[in-house]
């Protein structure tokens, strides 16, 4: 048994069950889909294999803290401001998808 295809090296293959599980840690915030071939050849005759595509799709688990979009922000108000002035606004963003990206 083989593997190929783009960030194959994230996954490996038992070569005697053909299980096929995760070598290293994967992060769907890098790669969200894996589109891989697996091949298995006749030890004796290698001219005789088959090929299969395994498509993996990366679920999202809630793994990125929140960042703002700034580092810090230096606003001025004055001491006579009214109540309920607006002072500034600061943005946020999540990188994770869906539920898991809610602030």
């Amino acid at each position: 048994y083989t593997v190929r295809g783009k960030g194959s090296d994230y996954f490996k293959i038992n070569k005697d069950t053909g299980l096929l599980t995760t070598a290293t840690y994967i992060d769907r915030e890098l790669f969200s889909e894996y589109d891989l071939t697996v091949t298995v050849a006749d030890q004796e005759h290698l001219e005789w294999y088959c090929q299969v595509r395994v498509v993996i799709d990366i679920e999202d688990v809630n793994d990125n803290e929140p960042i703002f979009d700034v580092n810090q922000s230096a606003v001025s108000v004055r001491e006579d401001a009214p109540i309920n002035s607006i002072i500034t606004k600061v943005d946020a963003q999540d990188l994770d998808l869906g539920l898991n990206s809610l602030l």
